[in-house]
C-alpha cells in the first residue's frame, strides 16, 4: 500500500499555527546535553558554530548525527530560520528540539519531552489530517496557546512487523500540535483531545520534499536498519510537516521517522508514539496563585441539591434533586478579598473599608460589587501574564457547584449539621455580625477547608435564577438567559436561615448591593488545568 503526502492537507495546520505563533514572544531555546553516541562510519554534517536568532532558530549538532542518504547535505540558519535550499521553515520549534533534516538526508536524532495536545482518528491519513486539524486549533486558540512547527502526524500500529513490510489492515492516525515550552498549558482532556508530556525519545529520520510518497520513505529507513546491527525499531512510524500551503508545494519540507533505540538496550528511550498513555499527575489538593488566592480542590460527586423536605425554613425554589458533578474543580477557599479585588481591577468600591476597620479592611471581603464586576474580575484575572502563562482559567461557580462545595458532603441544613445555635463557629450573621463584614477566615472552615460560605457576605453565582425541579440533572448551569443572577450562603446582617446551605436568591446582574446587603463572590479554577 502506498502513501503519497502531498503536504496539501496536513500542512494547512502548520501554516495556521505559524500566524497564531507569530505574534508570541519567543522564549530561548534550551540548552541540550545529551548526545548521540559516535560511530566511526558517520560523517557530522557542517554545523557551524551554535547561535540563535529570530524565532529561536539555533544548530543543535550534539543531537543529530547524519548515518546516511545525502551526507554532505547541510541546513543554515538565515535571519532566524532554517533553510535548505529554496526551502525554510519560519515558525519556531518546541524548546530543545533539534533542527531538522535536509531533503535526502538520513540522521539519527534525541528530541527531549515535549507537551502537546493529540487526537485520534480512525479516518485514513488524508482525511485524518484535516478532521484532526480543526479540533486541535480550536483547542489552543480559546486557550491562547502559541505553538509551533512540525505539526506532528503518528501511525500508531501501522505495521505488525516493521523491517518485513507487514501492514496491520486496520490502524489509527494521531495528529499533534506541539506546545513550545510545558508553561504554556496543562495536561489533561479537553473533549476528544488529550493534551499529555510525550516522553524523550531518539529517531531515525529521513527529510522529504514536496508530494512524496511515504511508503517509500520508510523503504529507505528500514533499508538503512536492515543494513547494521547497532540500532532497532522502537516505535511506531511518525511524519513532521513544517510548512504551510501558501509554500511552493516544491519547497515543503516534511520529515518520516521511526523510533529506534541501540540494541538490547534498556528501553530507556521510550516512544512518543506508543499507545499506552502516560499518566498525569494528581492535582495538587489546594494552590496559591500569583497573586495569593488560595484555592482547595473538590473533587467530583453526586449530592442532594436543595432542602430536605424536613426543614421548616425551606422556601419553594428549593425543591430537592439530585445532582452530578462529573469534573472536578477548585474553589477559592475564601471570599475574594479588598486588596484581591483592587490589585486586579484597580479600585475598591466596598463599603466596609478605611481606618475604622481592623486592617484598614483589605482583608474583609470585597462587596458593593455586581455580578457583572465579579464576571470581569475572573476574565482580568485569567489575563495576568503570570496566570496566562499557568494556563488558568477563572470563573464564577455555577450554582450547583457552590452548594456542593458548602455542604463539603453534609445532607443538613449547614455544613456541620442541623444546630442553628452553632452557626456562630462558622459564621458572621445577625447575632454576631456586629454591623459589618469581618476578614476572611476567621471562623471554622468547612469538611473541605472552606471558608464562610455561611455569612459574612453574600456570593455571587453564575447561573441565571430559575425555580428547582424535582429532576435529577448533571453539571447544571441554569438556564440560557434571564433577568436575575443567583447569589448565595447569607451575610453579617442576615438570620440563620437565609445562611443555609440551600437557601437561594437573585437580583439583577448590574446590582451592586448596598448598605444592607453585602454581595461578594469566590472563584472557581477548573482542576484539569493543574494537572
Amino acid at each position: 500500500m502506498k502513501m503519497i503526502i502531498t503536504l496539501a492537507a496536513s500542512s494547512i495546520a502548520s501554516f495556521s499555527m505559524t500566524a497564531f505563533a507569530a505574534d508570541q514572544p519567543a522564549p530561548a531555546a534550551t540548552a541540550q546535553t545529551q548526545t548521540v553516541p559516535s560511530d566511526p562510519a558517520v560523517k557530522k554534517p557542517d554545523s557551524g558554530p551554535v547561535k540563535e536568532v529570530g524565532f529561536g532558530a539555533v544548530r543543535t549538532p550534539k543531537l543529530v548525527n547524519r548515518v546516511g542518504g545525502d551526507r554532505d547535505a547541510a541546513i543554515e540558519v538565515v535571519e532566524g530560520v532554517y533553510r535548505f535550499k529554496k526551502a525554510m521553515i519560519e515558525s519556531p520549534l518546541p524548546d530543545g528540539y533539534p533542527e531538522p533534516t535536509p531533503f535526502g538526508a538520513i540522521d539519527i536524532k534525541e528530541y527531549p519531552a515535549v507537551r502537546r495536545a493529540e487526537l485520534v482518528s480512525k479516518d485514513e491519513s488524508g482525511a485524518a489530517m484535516m478532521t484532526g486539524f480543526f479540533p486541535l486549533f480550536n483547542h489552543i486558540k480559546k486557550r491562547n496557546i502559541s505553538m509551533t512547527a512540525p505539526v506532528e502526524t503518528d501511525y500508531p500500529q501501522l505495521y505488525t512487523d516493521f523491517l518485513n513490510d507487514k501492514m496491520a489492515e486496520e490502524g489509527e492516525t494521531k495528529m499533534s500540535f506541539l506546545y513550545r515550552s510545558s508553561s504554556l498549558g496543562p495536561v489533561g482532556e479537553d473533549g476528544k483531545i488529550v493534551v499529555r508530556d510525550a516522553a524523550p525519545v531518539t529517531v531515525l529520520s529521513i527529510g522529504a520534499q514536496g508530494a512524496f510518497d511515504f511508503t517509500e520513505k520508510i523503504a529507505e529507513l528500514r533499508t538503512w536498519l536492515k543494513s547494521q546491527e547497532q540500532w532497532e525499531v522502537a516505535g511506531d512510524p511518525r511524519m513532521f510537516v513544517y510548512n504551510g500551503p501558501f509554500v511552493d508545494p516544491n519547497w515543503r519540507w516534511a520529515e518520516v521517522q521511526v523510533p529506534v533505540c541501540r540494541r538490547g538496550g534498556t528501553g530507556k528511550e521510550v516512544p512518543t508514539t506508543q499507545a499506552t498513555k502516560l499518566p498525569t499527575s494528581a492535582p495538587p489538593k489546594e494552590l496559591v496563585n500569583t497573586i495569593g488566592m488560595k484555592f482547595i480542590f473538590i473533587p467530583k460527586g453526586q449530592f442532594a441539591m436543595g432542602s430536605a423536605p424536613d426543614d421548616r425554613d425551606a422556601d419553594l425554589d428549593e425543591r430537592q434533586h439530585s445532582v452530578t458533578i462529573t469534573r472536578d474543580f477548585y474553589i477559592g477557599a475564601f471570599e475574594v478579598t479588598q486588596s484581591q479585588f483592587e490589585r486586579v481591577m484597580g479600585r475598591n468600591p466596598s463599603q466596609f473599608q478605611g481606618k475604622s476597620f481592623r486592617d484598614g479592611g483589605f482583608n474583609h471581603p470585597v462587596e458593593r460589587v455586581s455580578w457583572n464586576d465579579a464576571a470581569e474580575f475572573c476574565k482580568r484575572l485569567s489575563e495576568l501574564p503570570e496566570e496566562k502563562a499557568a494556563g488558568r482559567v477563572y470563573r464564577l461557580p455555577t450554582e450547583a457547584e457552590w452548594e456542593y462545595a458548602c455542604r463539603a458532603g453534609s445532607s443538613d441544613a449547614y455544613a456541620f449539621g442541623d444546630q442553628p445555635q452553632r452557626l456562630g463557629e462558622y459564621c458572621w450573621y445577625a447575632p454576631n455580625g456586629d454591623g459589618q463584614t469581618h476578614p476572611v477566615g476567621e471562623k471554622k472552615p468547612n469538611a473541605w477547608g472552606l471558608y464562610d460560605m455561611h455569612g459574612n457576605a453574600w456570593e455571587w453565582c453564575a447561573d441565571w435564577y430559575e425555580r428547582h425541579s424535582n429532576r435529577p440533572q448533571v453539571d447544571p448551569v441554569g438556564p440560557s438567559e434571564g433577568t436575575d443572577r443567583v447569589y448565595r450562603g447569607g451575610s453579617w446582617n442576615y438570620a440563620a436561615a437565609y445562611c443555609r446551605s440551600a437557601n437561594r436568591t437573585a437580583t439583577a446582574p448590574a446590582f451592586e448591593g448596598f448598605d444592607f446587603l453585602s454581595i461578594s463572590f469566590r472563584v472557581v479554577m477548573d482542576a484539569s488545568t493543574e494537572r
